[in-house]
């Protein structure tokens, strides 16, 4: 259960820039990219409340969403898309 503030507009639309331009794990970004990016767009904070590993596991609900860890134990997300053969 996510703690939200008000309603959530659909994430990639509210976040374009990362669904376009974080489309491998060569071109990821991080969860702290992600709020400012939302907060940039909105012009709002992040909508879920509570600590990173609670924003990570709603960032990882979002359909199309992968996320892997570096060698320093960042978090990493970028977009995938799903074959459509």
């Amino acid at each position: 259960m996510y703690l939200c503030s008000g309603n959530i507009p659909p994430f990639w639309t509210t976040c374009e820039q990362f669904s376009s331009q974080s489309d491998s794990p060569q071109r990821s970004i991080t969860l702290s990219q992600i709020r400012a990016a939302y907060s940039q767009r909105t012009g709002q904070d992040f909508p879920v409340k509570g600590g990173t590993r609670t924003q990570m596991c709603f960032v990882l609900t979002i359909p199309y969403v992968a996320c892997f860890t570096s060698q320093i134990g960042t978090l990493r997300f970028f977009t995938i898309e799903l074959n459509q053969e």
